[in-house]
């Protein structure tokens, strides 16, 4: 066998390592906010490229206890901005910040136990 049918299997390989792998994570990010959900107001506290894709730090707060964590984006997320958070009313360490979902309002405070809906007058709609 030459170098080439020889790197057809692994090619094969790599394709379904990699495919199994994409599944895996997005199903375990899927399960990582379990219900009950809660929201919050999320603040971008760091912003780092990385390989392929940015990183960023981001805090928020339920039951005056502070928690934070590490997202990952497509693009570089700008420091101090505030997005909604949806994290697990039963583990809040389990939290998504939802890019999507920008706020404007910098004076603008979440309840000690965050909201059970997400609170339509906090989002910007010129974003």
């Amino acid at each position: 066998m030459d170098n080439n049918k020889k790197s057809i299997p692994v090619l094969i390989i790599g394709l379904l390592l990699f495919i199994g792998i994409y599944f895996y994570m997005h199903n375990r990010k899927m399960k990582s906010v379990e219900k009950p959900t809660l929201y919050s107001i999320g603040i971008v506290k760091e912003s780092y490229a990385i390989i392929g894709y940015f990183a960023y730090d981001y805090i928020y707060t339920y039951k005056n206890k502070l928690y934070k964590k590490t997202g990952s984006s497509n693009k570089k997320q700008d420091v101090g901005k505030r997005f909604i958070v949806k994290f697990s009313k039963e583990n809040p360490v389990n939290s998504e910040l939802i890019l999507t979902l920008p706020i404007c309002d910098t004076t603008l405070t979440a309840p000690e136990l965050g909201w059970k809906k997400i609170p339509k007058y906090l989002i910007c709609l010129d974003y």
